[in-house]
């Protein structure tokens, strides 16, 4: 009987020191338009581990043909984003660091603050159309909650 008590005084001073983990999701469903700009959805804080997930097609010029959130199979040199397919669904938390959806669908936050979404269409913006409805989970990390 003493080593059950023993146990359970253990597991009581593990859990209030804060030596376990527990993880907290929150989940944002936006719309994000062509012809925006940088559109907010979602909050993130450092050492979240952030997936997006996308749906959806718009254009990036009225005689273009539609592209999914993966942009074209080519990269123009006015993008916004260097590197990363035209048209493409891009995103920043600190608007100096970006991320491309057709490169990456995960990433851990690297600060506090909103995710921006945009096109990855660094010209003329008021001929695009359409949209893409974007998901984010954030599964944040707490210790000792």
């Amino acid at each position: 009987m003493k080593k059950i008590y023993m146990l359970i005084l253990t597991f009581v001073l593990i859990g209030t020191l804060g030596l376990f983990k527990t993880s907290q999701a929150r989940d944002y469903t936006c719309k994000i338009y062509a012809d925006g700009g940088w559109q907010p959805c979602g909050v993130v804080h450092k050492g979240d581990k952030v997936k997006i997930k996308a749906y959806g097609r718009w254009k990036f010029s009225n005689w273009r043909s539609p592209v999914g959130p993966e942009g074209t199979s080519y990269v123009f040199g006015d993008s916004l984003l260097e590197g990363c397919p035209h048209a493409a669904l891009i995103y920043t938390i600190d608007r100096k660091h970006g991320w491309c959806y057709a490169k990456t669908k995960e990433f851990i936050a690297n600060e506090d603050g909103p995710i921006f979404f945009t096109i990855n269409d660094g010209g003329y913006t008021s001929d695009n159309s359409g949209a893409i409805d974007v998901f984010v989970e954030v599964i944040s990390v707490e210790k000792g909650k």
